[in-house]
């Protein structure tokens, strides 16, 4: 396929809210949403079951009226339009193929609505055909394709209609692990090639720390935190995000100064000088978040004693690329990950245990 101008496709939602009938005393489903996503750009909407993903985006498609806000494609009010006249795709969970069509057939459906010539359906079938690689497939039905092969059709046939805005309502949760690595892969690259804004959601976090340009974590309806996926791991604006996005540790610190971002605390008996929240201060609860790769162990000394630095392992799991450690240390059970290749402790070794100070983060304590 021809690659997409990148001036078209920008998505603007401005506090958009939803609220449906006979919930009035329950919170939204979506609260004051607010978005500007820019052309080309890839967009993950991530968060647990019931945060407010699929909503917003079914709003965007056109599939669910606001109940307060405004969405806007290229300036344009999308308010009044339905959905068959919003210049947008969407890749649905399910494929949505129709079982008694070709592949070809599939492709080509929405080309037949808009009543093209069979030329250009055909012209534009084969480019996006040629493109997904399906050539060898077009002649077959849905049920006699794998998964992957479904999956890649449902692309293609959002392709074809050459959209502004392509939505992704959590495609690849059907598939495999391995294969879902591939489509993840598969869609960056084409969406990166045709330069499509793409809106996608999922609970995956690795789907989204993969394939995103920015993550919006959301929660209970309310966005916690729209940033690029490093930032989102390394620097989450709160405890909630930090703990769904990965795995956390959180070890309760007393902050002694704040200065210019960094903080100064003791960690495990030792003192450190940590990234901070901007929130953070001296004078409230505070929390340091330490992933498990960020946390290293060293052999205790001889004689040592849990206590301060010196943890003791409880259990020590091989996961291929890595060891991940559970030790129990004066701050409660930490988890510790370690490459495979330099194991350095078995269940009931005492260790020294040290949080690289440069890859952790000072949050405020919203348990608190």
């Amino acid at each position: 396929m021809d690659e997409v101008s990148p001036a078209v496709g920008r998505v603007q939602l401005s506090n958009v809210s939803k609220r449906y009938p006979g919930t009035a005393d329950a919170p939204p489903a979506v609260d004051g949403f607010s978005l500007d996503i820019h052309p080309g750009e890839f967009v993950s909407l991530l968060g647990p079951s019931g945060c407010g993903k699929t909503t917003t985006l079914r709003m965007i498609a056109g599939f669910e009226t606001l109940s307060d806000g405004r969405i806007t494609l290229d300036g344009a009010d999308l308010g009044s339009l339905p959905p068959n006249r919003r210049p947008m795709s969407m890749v649905f969970q399910s494929y949505a193929l129709f079982p008694h069509l070709s592949v070809r057939d599939n492709i080509a459906y929405g080309l037949k609505l808009k009543k093209l010539s069979k030329a250009e359906i055909n012209r534009e079938v084969d480019s996006v055909v040629e493109t997904m690689g399906l050539q060898s497939l077009d002649r077959r039905a849905p049920h006699q394709l794998s998964g992957g092969q479904q999956q890649r059709v449902a692309l293609a046939r959002a392709l074809v209609m050459r959209p502004k805005v392509l939505l992704f309502d959590e495609p690849l949760s059907n598939l495999d692990a391995k294969l879902r690595g591939q489509m993840r892969l598969q869609i960056r690259k084409l969406q990166q090639q045709l330069g499509i804004t793409s809106i996608f959601v999922t609970h995956d976090q690795e789907e989204a720390m993969t394939m995103s340009d920015r993550i919006v974590v959301m929660s209970g309806g309310k966005v916690h935190q729209v940033d690029s996926p490093e930032n989102v791991y390394r620097r989450p604006e709160t405890r909630f995000v930090a703990d769904f996005i990965g795995t956390a540790n959180f070890i309760d610190v007393h902050v002694h100064d704040v200065v210019d971002g960094r903080a100064d605390v003791r960690v495990l008996g030792m003192a450190h000088s940590v990234a901070s929240h901007p929130a953070v201060s001296d004078t409230s609860p505070s929390v340091l978040l330490a992933r498990p790769e960020g946390i290293s162990l060293r052999r205790a000394p001889e004689g040592a004693a849990i206590g301060a630095d010196v943890g003791k392992v409880v259990s020590a799991s091989f996961v291929g690329n890595r060891i991940d450690y559970e030790v129990e240390t004066e701050a409660g059970i930490l988890l510790v990950s370690d490459s495979a290749d330099h194991r350095g402790a078995n269940a009931d070794d005492l260790v020294q245990v040290v949080v690289d100070a440069e890859r952790a983060w000072l949050l405020p304590d919203e348990a608190a």
